[in-house]
């Protein structure tokens, strides 16, 4: 039981540093704390999206599930995606 309430804990914690507004959206958690898996997301998007818009938030996604991988190491993420630190820690953050 601890560890779930960990779990949630970081979880929320997670989408508090993610989020770039009041509000934590259901793609700023986990799939296997909201049920939903991202591809489900992805179909469920806004329909007045742009394809620029629907990009953004499949690389941002990606990354994110890389800097989880990475255990937040922003230079083990970049490092692995051959990208600048730079350009991943913008894109992951909003």
């Amino acid at each position: 039981m601890a560890g779930n309430v960990r779990e949630l804990e970081n979880a929320i914690e997670r989408g508090v540093v993610l989020s770039s507004g009041p509000v934590i959206g259901a793609d700023l958690l986990p799939g296997h704390i909201t049920g939903r898996s991202f591809q489900d997301a992805l179909l469920e998007h806004n329909p007045n999206s742009s394809l620029f818009d629907i990009l953004e938030v499949i690389e941002r996604r990606i990354i994110i599930e890389k800097l989880e991988r990475c255990n937040w190491n922003q230079t083990d993420a970049a490092e692995q995606f051959r990208v600048p630190l730079l350009r991943s820690t913008r894109r992951s953050s909003g």
